[in-house]
């Protein structure tokens, strides 16, 4: 397969989100800072004379990978926001983006991986060897990002590693903050200024909120940092309850595993 960079970077230099006139300030910021970063990397990448093949590759992956956050949200949404001083029209538009801006690959019979953005637009083309090469290079950077994500829990002891964690406090009432995410984004709830709930040996602890459709959500404990169980619930207004066997420092998580997004309120949990 002839490769250029400077096809490839044709390729790169059209990554973006139509977001139409959808009043969404904070999407809209990460586009333009995202698009910034892009065009910014290409500009300061040598000529293509001075790289080899392999380099060539390496390079692309680099522009793509090394932008971090931002630019996966050129391919798809962050995963995650809070909504509570969102409108409904501001949460509905972020939803559809959401729903919408999921990236996708054609694979060749000849293993060639064609990556298509949300447009319908290619924005990389690679051989078998490279596709391989690039999937787990981005899989070992995003599994590490995971995992340095969150000090409360060691993620290694999840069983299937979450797409993004985010840590979320609870008040002294128990409630949580409104939010939304998407497909195998997880909320890890932890008291206030503290790294755990210490529970003893017979507490009931009971997770509810409400969803804006009917989605499935997996809960899950920790106990001192590891992961114990989890449960999956399918429902819009959800529920579940741990009954504490030891005494401990727990965690809870709440993870989406429907395959779009979904907005929450009426966020609780109860130790009793």
């Amino acid at each position: 397969m002839e490769l250029k960079l400077s096809d490839m970077m044709d390729q790169v230099k059209d990554v973006q989100i139509d977001i139409g006139e959808k009043d969404v300030a904070s999407v809209e910021r990460i586009k333009e800072e995202t698009m910034k970063k892009i065009h910014n990397t290409k500009a300061h990448l040598p000529t293509a004379g001075k790289f080899s093949r392999v380099g060539v590759i390496a390079a692309v992956i680099a522009a793509i990978l090394c932008v971090t956050a931002a630019a996966t949200v050129a391919v798809k949404w962050g995963g995650f926001a809070f909504t509570g001083s969102m409108s409904a029209a501001e949460i509905e538009a972020l939803l559809n983006d959401a729903e919408r801006t999921a990236s996708r690959k054609l694979v060749e019979r000849d293993g060639t991986v064609h990556y298509i953005d949300a447009d319908n637009k290619e924005i990389l083309v690679l051989s078998a060897d490279e596709a391989k090469a690039y999937e787990q290079k981005r899989q070992e950077e995003h599994a590490l990002s995971v995992a340095e994500s969150t000090s409360l829990v060691d993620v290694c002891t999840i069983p299937f590693m979450p797409n993004l964690i985010t840590e979320m406090a609870v008040d002294d009432d128990g409630r949580f903050a409104d939010f939304a995410f998407g497909n195998a984004s997880m909320i890890l709830l932890h008291p206030a200024r503290k790294d755990g709930f210490d529970l003893m040996a017979g507490d009931i602890v009971t997770i509810t909120l409400i969803a804006n459709d009917s989605c499935i959500l997996e809960f899950g404990e920790f106990k001192n940092g590891e992961f114990i169980r989890a449960e999956a619930v399918t429902a819009q207004q959800h529920s579940c309850t741990f009954e504490i066997e030891e005494a401990g420092t727990y965690c809870f998580s709440v993870e989406y595993c429907s395959s779009d997004a979904s907005s929450f309120t009426n966020c609780m949990i109860t130790v009793e």
